[in-house]
């Protein structure tokens, strides 16, 4: 099947910031770097061998002095191994990040057989044509034992151009090497011979792994299915049986954010992107607010972005791996948001005191009890970030329960704080308020007595001061915080004929009876609906003399 392969071209250290969007196939020419400067083209050839991974192809860099040092982080790694000589110090290096690495040739070649040695001697063309076929020979039995059973790693992509590079480095040094003794000959054999064990050894065109050698004519796939894979990827075949796990997990957060606080206040604070990648492999994550790209990485299963900021932000991240089984790609994103919302200040303190008839336990108050509530408020300055313009009240202090406010109705104490946001912490800039509010109840308790009048109105039965004997009355009992009859016991003490009352809330159900001594006497009452009261009074008038008592238990 035809194929579309593209090539792009540029500077070395523009390649390093768009490795993560290249796709597998793409060649691409260096036209030059600030860093390695070469005497014979300054051209790097590149191959996308995976998407987003690519490896420099490229034959030896000449200079006329050592190559400059660069931080990995100028190129990325992506001229690591590539060869570079030195012609003026007649060095050879493999240029790295953070440092390049000479290599020792001298120091590492095995001693030539003396046949060779003497073949050097005699002649300048069987000398080059006998230590060219050595080498050849000495790589070709060093290929032919390979571990069957277990893992091997190719480290040269190309044997044959070693050699041929091996070959003219040594005939050039035969030819500037024959005008010296045949001492001089005999040690550049041996010279040449270590480096060659060296450069089968170390440079490693196979990696043993256990001592079970066997030959090795070639590697074959025999795939039948459709999740087999090979790969080759910086020296390294790999070979995939199965279906890679689809990344999981992939996810956004904020770490730091306030959330309370105005909205042209500004937060520093993180946004985090995690995810696993299971059995693919990781092409990009990033992070955006709208269209605007934050941070990108191109490995590992974690990313932060850190700033400061004002207001609420949504960000997104964006997530692509590639299963190595066909290098399809597996996309997703996520949001994370963070709202700014800023609490309301404290409430106002509220201290009251109350001086009403018959007291105010549990706030409340009998209806028809006079008297005043005194109160006193304060709020803080600032709080939680507002600033306090203001303090009111729905009322003045003291508070005088009198006339109406004597009646049914709870009365509450409110006091409001006004705050405002200092300038220019929040567009626009805002105002708000705060309330503490105090509410006394009005209570109809169960009272009790004895009275000559045949009836009461609504306001004499309010009329609390002139029915208990407690604040001066003349009638009986008010007991205060009982707002249920069923079930209670009075007793009723007087003097003379009066009528007997019983007295308690409207809202409350009639009595089924009412007994003294154990005998029943409902049926000597008689019950109306006076305003907000049901009124039990007795049929005729009890004669208590000079003076008596009696006890009633009501049902």
């Amino acid at each position: 099947m035809a194929q579309l392969i593209q090539h792009k071209r540029g500077r070395l250290e523009r390649l390093s910031t768009i490795t993560g969007s290249l796709q597998k196939g793409e060649i691409l020419i260096v036209t030059g770097s600030s860093n390695i400067t070469s005497s014979n083209g300054s051209s790097i050839l590149f191959a996308a061998t995976e998407s987003g991974s690519v490896q420099a192809t490229n034959r030896f860099i000449i200079g006329s002095s050592a190559p400059n040092v660069f931080p990995a982080s100028t190129y990325g790694g992506l001229v690591n191994g590539v060869p570079y000589y030195d012609s003026g110090s007649g060095t050879l290096y493999l240029l790295g990040s953070d440092g390049n690495t000479a290599i020792n040739l001298t120091g590492n070649i095995s001693a030539f057989s003396s046949s060779v040695a003497t073949s050097i001697s005699a002649s300048n063309a069987s000398l080059a044509s006998t230590i060219i076929n050595t080498v050849s020979s000495s790589l070709s039995s060093s290929l032919s034992l390979i571990a069957t059973d277990l893992e091997v790693s190719i480290i040269s992509s190309s044997i044959s151009s070693s050699q041929n590079l091996i070959s003219s480095s040594i005939s050039s040094s035969i030819a500037s090497t024959l005008s010296g003794s045949a001492a001089s000959l005999t040690a550049l054999s041996s010279s040449v011979s270590t480096s060659l064990a060296t450069l089968s050894a170390s440079s490693g065109f196979i990696s043993y792994v256990t001592n079970s050698v066997q030959n090795l004519t070639g590697i074959e796939v025999a795939d039948y299915s459709a999740d087999v894979a090979v790969t080759f990827v910086n020296g390294t075949l790999k070979f995939i049986f199965g279906t890679p796990l689809a990344p999981t997990s992939v996810a956004a957060s904020l770490t730091g954010f306030d959330t309370d606080r105005f909205n042209n206040t500004t937060d520093a604070y993180s946004i985090n992107g995690t995810w696993s990648n299971q059995g693919y492999t990781l092409v990009s994550a990033s992070l955006y607010e709208g269209a605007t790209l934050l941070t990108q990485v191109g490995s590992g299963t974690t990313l932060t972005y850190s700033t400061t900021t004002s207001g609420s932000h949504t960000y997104r991240l964006e997530y692509t791996a590639s299963s190595p089984l066909d290098n399809s790609l597996y996309k997703t994103s996520t949001t994370t948001t963070g709202t700014v919302s800023k609490s309301n200040p404290a409430s106002p303190t509220l201290s009251s005191t109350p001086s009403v008839q018959l007291g105010y336990t549990s706030n409340q108050i009998e209806q028809g009890a006079t008297g005043s509530i005194t109160f006193t408020s304060s709020s803080a300055n600032p709080s939680n970030n507002w600033n306090l313009t203001s303090v009111t009240t729905n009322v003045p202090s003291p508070y005088y329960v009198t006339g109406s406010a004597t009646g049914s109705t709870s009365i509450s104490l409110t006091a409001t704080a006004n705050y405002a946001s200092s300038a220019g912490q929040n567009i626009p800039d805002t105002t708000t308020t705060s309330t503490s509010t105090t509410t006394y109840t009005k209570i109809r308790s169960l009272r009790y007595g004895a009275s000559t009048a045949t009836s009461f109105t609504a306001g004499e039965l309010e009329s609390i001061g002139a029915w208990d004997t407690t604040l001066g009355g003349t009638i009986g009992t008010i007991l205060k915080g009982t707002t249920t009859a069923s079930g209670q016991s009075v007793t009723i003490s007087w003097t003379g004929d009066k009528y007997h009352y019983i007295v308690f809330n409207s809202s409350l159900s009639n009595l089924t009876n009412i007994t003294t001594g154990g005998f029943g006497v409902f049926s000597s009452f008689a019950v109306t609906t006076v305003g907000q009261y049901k009124v039990y009074k007795s049929t005729y008038l009890q004669a208590g003399g000079a003076g008596s008592s009696i006890t009633y238990t009501l049902t």
